[in-house]
């Protein structure tokens, strides 16, 4: 199963506001950065998690378990679609949000 690591809207709106207000003093760069480091801290703490709760004996099979927790299979377009519209419901729609379903929609035969 693959865990996407999507910040919430509000965090994105937090963010958003952070650097439109202090624009002059934090660089869009710096934004990144903020953003890669909370993606990959959400990363390592979910990894760390797994093997606290799935301790194999074997390192090269809890290598190839966490990697598969981690990476398994990529969204479909639709399950994307699927989050974009519980993000919709919850706390509006976002441009990334509608170009995902836009993309979900229009790859739908007709």
């Amino acid at each position: 199963m693959t865990h996407p690591i999507i910040p919430s809207a509000n965090l994105i709106l937090q963010w958003r506001a952070q650097w439109q207000n202090d624009n002059e003093e934090i660089e869009l760069t710096n934004l990144i950065y903020q953003a890669a480091r909370w993606g990959a801290d959400q990363e390592l703490e979910a990894c760390c998690d797994w093997l606290e709760s799935n301790q194999a004996v074997d390192p090269e099979e809890t290598v190839e378990g966490l990697y598969d927790e981690r990476r398994g299979n990529c969204l479909t377009v639709k399950e994307q679609a699927l989050h974009a519209l519980e993000v919709l419901v919850e706390e509006g729609l976002d441009k990334k949000s509608y170009d995902v379903i836009l993309d979900a929609l229009e790859s739908l035969p007709d």
